[in-house]
């Protein structure tokens, strides 16, 4: 999932809602508009332009092994 906006709509998102109904488990935003924890909270593994999040980190969040994984080389 990408969000490259800042519009209010997007602040108030229902993330639980948005993991259920995606394929994926990583959602990417550009803007800085979205909690860290509430993201990795949902279950999502994420990055933002400028900021490395607590779950990217390791600290905490279901969505940190997926942001883990995503972050290392593709292998085919």
């Amino acid at each position: 999932v990408l969000i490259l906006t800042e519009w209010d709509e997007f602040r108030t998102l229902d993330l639980t809602k948005l993991r259920s109904i995606t394929a994926g488990n990583l959602l990417f935003y550009a803007r800085n508009i979205l909690d860290p924890k509430r993201v990795g909270d949902a279950g999502f593994g994420y990055g933002g332009v400028g900021r490395l999040g607590r779950c990217a980190e390791g600290q905490g969040g279901p969505g940190a092994e997926a942001t883990a994984k995503a972050r290392q080389p593709h292998r085919k």
